[in-house]
């Protein structure tokens, strides 16, 4: 069993990978529109939501970054 530290430091690190294959795949807007890679990207928008659910103290840091890329890319 992990430690609470360790779940929060590992949330965090695949949080920023799947903020960056998101980015990497075109943000806010997808470059490419299969059907393929919109799975993937909801996959990607699914996880980020699980980690924050997992792990609040990833989505409560003092700008609130996460919540806010978030509601951005669904403008």
């Amino acid at each position: 069993m992990s430690s609470a530290e360790d779940l929060a430091s590992s949330c965090s690190a695949i949080g920023g990978f799947m903020r960056s294959f998101i980015e990497g795949q075109g943000w806010p807007v997808p470059e490419e529109r299969s059907s393929d890679a919109a799975s993937l990207r909801a996959l990607g928008y699914e996880t980020l939501g699980s980690l924050a659910k997992t792990t609040p103290s990833t989505v409560r840091d003092t700008k609130l970054s996460l919540v806010r890329w978030l509601l951005r890319s669904i403008n």
